[in-house]
């Protein structure tokens, strides 16, 4: 069962460039989502596992754009079309993610909690970096029996 990681860490060097992430759960998400259970939130609790799911979508379409672009280049009018259709696509979801992490800050200073956790992402990339951390680290709890119990 060992190849899960390993295949998570393919799909990040390969889609994205740079170094795999750790595939183990997000400490951060863990920290939030500990903080809506112990306050028994369940607003706050449903919002982060929407926030799970729309990273979730995201990764989705980063994937979706690699496989079109690499799928498509040989037809240039086609390649252009369904690169621009599926990029609109990403960045709209992108968005999603980002208001998701939004309201979630939004929603713990209401509650009177610290949400200086949300000063870490001050630009579109470290949340899109998050997003793929919380994404991986959800789909790896999902699909690795191993990720789940840790």
């Amino acid at each position: 069962m060992e190849k899960g990681p390993e295949l998570f860490g393919e799909f990040h060097e390969e889609v994205l460039g740079k170094e795999p992430v750790p595939v183990e759960y997000d400490p951060l998400l863990q920290q939030l989502e500990s903080t809506a259970e112990t306050r028994e939130d369940e607003t706050l609790t449903e919002q982060l596992e929407t926030l799970k799911e729309d990273c979730i979508r995201y990764i989705e379409t980063i994937l979706r754009l690699a496989v079109f672009s690499k799928r498509l280049s040989y037809d240039p009018e086609r390649y252009r079309e369904s690169v621009q259709n599926i990029d609109e696509l990403r960045r709209r979801t992108h968005n999603v993610v980002i208001d998701d992490v939004n309201m979630i800050s939004r929603a713990f200073l209401k509650r009177g909690l610290d949400n200086r956790w949300r000063e870490q992402f001050s630009s579109r990339e470290s949340i899109e970096e998050w997003a793929i951390h919380i994404a991986l680290g959800t789909l790896s709890r999902e699909l690795i029996p191993e990720a789940a119990a840790a």
